[in-house]
């Protein structure tokens, strides 16, 4: 089969001078992206810390006990913080190997993917459970 064939069947095309196929996957990781993946997971910590922060100003005079989850958001949030540290950390060592595979190198970038969607929910869970789930201390039921 010549190299015409081939190429009409695999679509390749040329980016920077490297020979790029359209059907393998793409590496996402560099980086550049690495840093983005790691500064919208401390914005998604952050935002979800100033949120529990808002909801305990409002509810607390109201004498409101609060969830599990919201207590670990709002007590623990420089424990929150490590996790990108962590999560960065291992990706550039990841990357500074040198017989580390694309296919390692992919898995460690889509893994803070992954981490952001976990935070997202955690976080969300934590700062919206308060309002639907008012446990109420009534004077008097403190004992």
């Amino acid at each position: 089969m010549s190299d015409r064939t081939e190429s009409k069947s695999q679509l390749d095309f040329a980016t920077n001078g490297q020979k790029i196929r359209a059907f393998e996957f793409i590496i996402m990781f560099s980086i550049k992206n690495a840093v983005y993946v790691a500064i919208t997971q401390v914005g998604v910590i952050v935002m979800g810390v100033l949120a529990a922060g808002l909801c305990y100003k409002a509810q607390t005079d109201m004498g409101v006990r609060f969830p599990t989850a919201y207590m670990l958001l709002l007590n623990h949030a420089v424990m929150f913080l490590a996790i990108p540290l962590v999560w960065i950390t291992v990706v550039l060592w990841f990357r500074s190997l040198p017989d580390a595979s694309d296919d390692l190198k992919n898995l460690a970038f889509w893994s803070g993917v992954l981490l952001i969607i976990a935070l997202v929910i955690f976080v969300f869970y934590a700062d919206v459970t308060p309002w639907f789930n008012i446990m109420w201390n009534m004077a008097g039921d403190e004992g």
